[in-house]
């Protein structure tokens, strides 16, 4: 390993007041012995990824009385350093060079054991052999890797493949003692377990920074898009909690990171508090006031009922990990006896079982499936039932395009681009001369907003919403002037000021008569669809491209009905069409002969563009409704398989939870700078976090004088212009409870106010 020349001394300790020293601190709240490691930047406090070569490994031993030290003094790269089993060796790895070394914790012994990323250690307690879990990284400014394996400690040549199904981040591959799950990034934002070796994967929610209690008890969590709080999962029972960590003291409510288990379940560590900067991504901005936390949780895993800081220096300290040599006994206990007996884990059934319940749960046969996207919080995976292969499906928001309070897709102007899956099912749909469509879409409302003075250029974007707009004035303090329009009242939620594009007004529903809207389809390029299932006015049309070249085939499929969600399934053989909806024949159609397809994309909500701008002035474009379940077939679909379908997504939708309407006048008191959206890299989407001051409950109830609020300030890597409020204003908004919004849970939140007594709502774009 090449080791830089030190060019400064290593930062001692600052004392801050503390009775006892951190160590024995450390010690008292462990029960025993214990050692902390981790990097620590040497440079401008800014390599909180631990990216450069001016980092120091430093240690800490409760029993050695030397406090916080070096382990190896000299400039390098030192990237997710772990302790083993008995706590005298230290694992890291050199990003640059691709390697993976070994030290001593007194910093002798250092050798290099073999290339690749280390993610983890195991001890197996039967063989007593100590097993390293490494990758290959394919991806470095990502920390993406692939093909993970583990090889002896002791002989490095003896290694054997753990996980190959997906690519992974390196934060947190964290295992359970028996070796049979590890926690991971399937890759980033998908945070689930993995069953090991090369089983399944089970995804939990999206976020950063998952990780797994090192015992059986498969307790989980997830670190959210604030950076301030964790998710948690109880697997074996199905509850989950939120649990705040960056309420230890002196970190007082501000950002933390590196959030990692240690070696007992009662105890982790992070880092914090990242101060740096003005309402961006504050990590990447670390800051010399970084240290490293140790926290004990409750035994409930409720709380953190105790915070010790760990080091007290003038260079930031990244990426700790934590050691316990002898755990307090009776904790022990209390956590064996708080364990749940029974085990109901969807991964632990591996292969087989999923096999076994397919049948029965969505989708169904596996059998001629070539793409599957159920909802955001699913891992929206499959095994083929002939090849064996693995296939993960995933859907890319562009522009406006977010995800609804079931993790459903959000079009909302936008429009969701399948990351693969098109080669495949043309390929698969030559060969078969068949076709299946599956999903459930819940249909749009078309609104057509208009401002105070609509211009020509705004008026040209509406051109089937019926009447001549170009005479229209509208008077904000009575009903606007259309024949047989009556004053709103406020439950109708009217969205007033400026709304999501910048613009005010009155809203007014429309019949989107003249146009298809695309909601799925396999696109060659804009407007040439293989096969389109759109909305038009209320109703459903299956557009299908004819093999002979002529024009395309258009299906009426019906109409969906009201606002509910509807499940709809297009069922094509080699001369003939099928259309159910929530699994009744609707519509068919014979002498249909599709066919002549060219090679592009599956597009979900919107047509095929190279860029989709989220402040255009043409908000009527693409389809506003929500679509989960999505299931694409090379063969066709039966009447009494339609059926059965609609039978397993019914029982999805009948347990949805509603959320009260709540509608306010607020005066904004601040608003966090949005920044550049290149800062928040890898997040493409983030949420500004305001501070606001109720004047006036226009609908719903709510006791609070003063609440935050959330709305988009960054979608698809473009700022929102209409998110940059300016303080003084007062904006009627539409809000919902945050917490009712899980599908928020993983997204990026900026936020610069300190008032965390306050409640924090979702604002509603309509």
């Amino acid at each position: 390993m090449k080791i830089g020349v030190s060019i400064c001394l290593v930062a001692l300790p600052v004392f801050t007041g503390y009775a006892l020293s951190p160590g024995s601190e450390i010690k008292a709240a462990c029960g025993g012995r214990a050692r902390v490691v981790w990097c620590q930047d040497a440079g401008d406090g800014t390599d909180a990824g631990a990216q450069g070569n001016s980092l120091r490994l430093m240690g800490l031993d409760t029993e050695d009385g030397r406090g916080e030290r070096a382990i190896l003094p000299d400039l390098s790269n030192y990237a997710r350093p772990m302790l083993t089993s008995d706590g005298n060796k230290i694992i890291f790895s050199n990003r640059h060079e691709r390697k993976i070394y070994a030290v001593s914790f007194d910093g002798s012994a250092l050798k290099e054991i073999a290339s690749g990323f280390a993610l983890a250690l195991r001890h197996d307690p039967l063989t007593g052999t100590d097993w390293v879990y490494a990758g290959t990284v394919v991806n470095q400014p990502d920390s993406v890797i692939i093909n993970i394996r583990r090889f002896r400690l002791d002989k490095p040549d003896v290694s054997e493949p753990v996980w190959s199904k997906t690519p992974l981040n390196i934060d947190n591959f964290q295992l359970s003692a028996d070796g049979l799950h590890a926690s991971g990034l399937f890759p980033w934002p998908a945070c689930g377990i993995a069953a090991l070796p090369d089983r399944e994967w089970t995804k939990y929610g999206d976020g950063c920074w998952p990780s797994l209690a090192p015992d059986n008890s498969l307790l989980f969590w997830i670190f959210d898009g604030a950076h301030r709080n964790l998710t948690m999962f109880q697997v074996k029972t199905g509850e989950r909690w939120v649990l705040s960590i960056n309420t230890a003291p002196g970190i007082d409510g501000f950002e933390v990171y590196h959030p990692r288990w240690g070696n007992h379940p009662l105890y982790m560590v992070m880092t914090g508090p990242y101060k740096m900067g003005t309402g961006s991504n504050r990590i990447r901005g670390g800051g010399k006031e970084v240290e490293i936390y140790l926290g004990k949780f409750a035994v409930d895993f409720k709380k953190i009922e105790r915070w010790i800081r760990v080091t007290h220096n003038q260079s930031a300290d990244f990426f700790p990990d934590l050691w316990v040599a002898t755990p307090d006994e009776s904790t022990a206990r209390q956590r064996k006896t708080a364990e749940p007996e029974v085990l109901a884990l969807p991964v632990e059934r591996g292969l087989e079982g999923k096999k076994k319940a397919s049948t029965d749960a969505w989708p169904g046969s596996f059998e001629g499936l070539v793409f599957l996207w159920q909802n955001r919080s699913k891992a929206n995976a499959f095994t083929d039932p002939v090849s064996g292969l693995s296939h993960e499906c995933r859907a890319e928001a562009r522009g406006r395009a977010r995800y609804g309070r079931h993790f459903e897709m959000a079009p909302s102007g936008g429009a969701f681009i399948a990351a693969g899956g098109a080669g495949e099912l043309i390929k698969a749909c030559a060969a078969s001369g068949q076709l299946g469509v599956e999903a459930l879409i819940t249909p749009m409302k078309s609104v057509v907003k208009i401002s105070s003075e609509p211009t020509p250029s705004a008026l040209a974007d509406f051109p089937s919403a019926g009447g001549d707009l170009k005479n229209l004035k509208l008077n904000r303090s009575g009903p606007p002037p259309w024949s047989g329009t009556q004053p709103v009242p406020p439950k109708s939620r009217l969205s007033g000021g400026r709304d999501e594009g910048g613009s005010g007004g009155w809203v007014r529903e429309t019949q989107q008569k003249d146009f298809l809207l695309p909601i799925i389809g396999y696109a060659a390029e804009s407007g040439d669809w293989n096969f389109l299932l759109g909305q038009q006015g209320r109703q459903l049309v299956f557009k299908l491209k004819a093999a002979s070249g002529g024009p395309d085939y258009s299906i009426p499929v019906g109409d969906p009905a009201g606002e509910k969600p509807r499940h709809v399934i297009i069922s094509c053989s080699t001369s003939s069409v099928a259309c159910y909806l929530d699994g009744e024949l609707v519509a068919s159609q014979d002498g249909v002969h599709g066919g002549n397809w060219e090679s592009g994309n599956i597009v979900f909500g919107n047509e095929l563009r190279g860029e989709y701008p989220v402040n255009s002035g043409n908000k009527t474009g693409g389809w506003k409704g929500l679509i989960a379940n999505v299931a694409l077939y090379s063969r066709w679909i039966g009447p009494e398989e339609a059926r059965k379908k609609y039978n397993a997504i019914n029982e999805y939708t009948g347990a949805q939870k509603q959320v009260p309407a709540l509608s306010v006048k607020a005066k904004l008191i601040s608003m966090p700078v949005i920044p550049k959206p290149e800062s928040i890299a890898p997040y493409r989407r983030a949420l500004a976090v305001g501070h606001y001051k109720v004047e006036e409950v226009l609908e719903g109830a709510c006791s609070n004088t003063e609440i935050m609020v959330a709305r988009w300030a960054i979608l698809d890597r473009q700022v929102i212009e209409a998110a940059m409020r300016r303080a003084g204003e007062i904006f009627p908004v539409n809000i919902e409870p945050f917490a009712d919004h899980p599908e928020l849970e993983g997204e990026r939140l900026i936020m610069d106010s300190d008032r965390f007594d306050l409640p924090v709502y979702y604002e509603i774009e309509e």
